[in-house]
C-alpha cells in the first residue's frame, strides 16, 4: 500500500518534537512492512519563506520545493501555502492508500484527501490540535462533511485528548498510542548516576527542574535539550545553570540511549496538559523509575512506574519525592521493575499500532459506496 504523511509543520530531522517523531517512526516501521511511504511537509526557513512567498506569487512557480530520502523515504518539503496544491498533485499521479495527517490545517487536507476518495487518518496529538479541528469543522462545512465521512478517522494519542475531541468535536475519535520505537532509544546496560529533566522550557517545568537542582546539591541533574531553543532561551538557561555546577547541559541531538544509560530518575514536572508524553515511555523501556506531573494523558503513558505530583506543587515536594525513590533501594528496584513492564504492554508495541492505522484505512474504504 502506498501511505501518504502530510502536515503543515516542519518533519524530521528539522524538528524532532514528540509528535514529528511519532511520524518519523510510523513512517520507518510502514517502510520496513514493505509498503510505499511518502511524507509532504514544510520547508524550514522562519522569515525567508515571505520571500518565496512573494517570488512564487510573480512567477507563479513553485521555487521552494525540496525532496530527499534521506529519512529512508521520499520526503517533500515546501512553503505551508503550497501544502494543499502539492498534496492534490501527489495524490492524482499516484493515489495513496491511506492519507495520515495531524497539526495546524489538518481537516483542511482531510477534506482534500476526502474529495478524492482516498482514507484519511486524522491525528490528534495535542489538546490544541483538538480545539483548531473543531474551529476548522464550525467554519467550514467541507471540512465538517469530510470529518464526519466514512473515509476519515479520527485518532487520539490518548484517552485524555479522546474525550476533550468528544466534547469539542462532537466525534469521539480513536485511541491509538504515539508510535515510539523504543528500541531505538533503549541503552544495553545501566549505570544509574544523574537525575534527567528533558526539554528544559517553561511549559515542561523548567523552574521547578531549576530549584530541585538547587534543592540537592548531592545529586547530579542532567538538562537535555529537545525543542528547538531560542537563543533567548539557551542564554537565560545558561545564566541559571551557571549558578548550579551540578547541573550539566546536553544539547539536541538524535537518541537518548546515552542520556538513559546513566538515568537515575526521570524527572518531568511538566506544566502543561501533555496529550501523552514520550520520554516517559521512553524511560519505562529503560526501566527508569519517572516521577511526574499528574496532568493531561501522563498518567496513561506513565501506569504504575513511578510518582505522579500535581502541577502546581511547591519544588520542596518534588525534591523530597526524588530523594524518596532513590533512598529506598527496594522501593527503586520495584518501580524500575514495574516501568520496563509498562514498556511491554501491548498498545504501545509499534507492530500493532501500524497495523490499527492499516485496519482503520480498509474499514474506511470498506465503507464507502462502489
Amino acid at each position: 500500500m502506498r501511505i501518504l504523511f502530510a502536515a503543515n509543520e516542519l518533519h524530521f530531522p528539522d524538528n524532532m518534537g514528540g509528535s514529528r517523531m511519532d511520524i518519523h517512526d510510523l513512517a520507518l516501521t510502514f517502510q520496513e512492512q514493505g509498503h510505499d511511504v511518502a511524507v509532504l511537509a514544510v520547508a524550514r526557513g522562519r522569515n525567508r519563506l515571505l520571500g518565496y512567498r512573494v517570488l512564487e506569487t510573480l512567477t507563479r512557480k513553485c521555487v521552494l520545493n525540496r525532496v530527499d530520502n534521506a529519512n529512508g523515504y521520499k520526503t517533500t518539503r515546501c512553503g505551508s501555502w503550497q501544502l494543499p496544491r502539492f498534496l492534490r498533485a501527489s495524490m492524482a499521479s499516484y493515489p495513496p492508500g491511506l492519507l495520515i495527517t495531524q497539526s495546524v490545517g489538518s481537516g483542511f487536507l482531510a477534506r482534500v484527501a476526502f474529495q478524492q476518495g482516498v482514507p484519511a487518518v486524522i491525528r490528534l496529538a495535542s489538546a490544541a490540535e483538538a480545539d483548531m479541528l473543531a474551529v476548522a469543522a464550525r467554519d467550514d462545512p467541507e471540512v465538517s462533511a469530510a470529518i464526519r465521512s466514512p473515509l476519515v478517522t479520527l485518532v487520539a494519542v490518548s484517552r485524555y485528548v479522546a474525550d476533550l475531541a468528544a466534547d469539542l468535536v462532537g466525534i469521539s475519535p480513536t485511541v491509538i498510542y504515539p508510535p515510539v520505537r523504543l528500541q531505538a532509544c533503549v541503552a544495553h546496560d545501566h549505570d544509574p548516576a544523574h537525575i534527567t529533566f528533558i526539554n528544559p522550557i517553561p511549559l515542561k517545568g523548567l523552574e521547578i527542574a531549576l530549584r530541585v537542582a538547587q534543592l540537592l546539591p548531592h545529586r547530579r541533574f542532567v538538562f537535555v535539550e529537545a525543542w528547538n531553543m531560542t537563543v533567548p532561551q539557551r542564554k537565560a538557561l545558561d545564566r541559571e545553570m551557571s549558578k548550579l555546577p551540578n547541573v550539566t547541559f546536553r544539547p539536541r541531538s538524535l537518541g537518548l540511549a546515552d542520556v538513559y544509560r546513566s538515568t537515575a530518575v526521570l524527572l518531568a514536572p511538566s506544566q502543561c496538559p501533555e496529550a501523552f508524553s514520550r520520554v516517559v515511555l521512553e524511560a519505562c523501556a529503560n526501566g527508569i523509575p519517572v516521577l511526574a506531573s499528574r496532568v493531561g494523558g501522563v498518567p496513561e503513558a506513565m501506569g504504575e512506574s513511578g510518582v505522579l505530583l500535581a502541577a502546581a506543587d511547591h519544588p520542596e515536594h518534588w525534591a523530597r519525592a526524588v530523594e524518596e525513590i532513590l533512598a529506598d533501594r527496594d522501593r527503586f528496584a520495584s518501580l524500575a521493575a514495574r516501568a520496563l513492564a509498562n514498556a511491554k504492554r501491548a498498545e504501545f508495541q509499534m507492530q500493532r499500532i501500524a497495523a490499527e492505522h492499516l485496519r482503520l484505512a480498509g474499514r474506511a474504504d470498506a465503507a464507502v459506496p462502489r
